[in-house]
């Protein structure tokens, strides 16, 4: 699976498009970083930039990605367990 393979250490071939919004994207690297899967904040928004794409296909901004505010709670859950019993 091309997700696991972001953290992995593997050279991923192609980013995977992110088909939500750019705000949950944010949230889950953000997540990722909180619970220790990515070890800088550095790291964290330059996997993001690397690894996903906005559903239109172009790659995210570190801007975008910093700049969003958090999903809706239930949104946000969602995300918390999937890094948790996934990663």
């Amino acid at each position: 699976m091309e997700f696991k393979a972001i953290f992995s250490g593997k050279h991923l071939i192609k980013p995977i498009r992110w088909q939500k919004d750019i705000k949950e994207l944010s949230y889950l690297i953000k997540t990722l970083k909180n619970k220790k899967k990515l070890t800088s904040n550095y790291a964290s928004t330059t996997k993001g930039c690397y690894c996903f794409r906005k559903e239109d296909g172009k790659p995210c901004t570190k801007d975008e990605l910093n700049g969003c505010h958090n999903p809706s709670e239930g949104k946000a859950k969602k995300i918390e367990d999937i890094v948790e019993n996934t990663l």
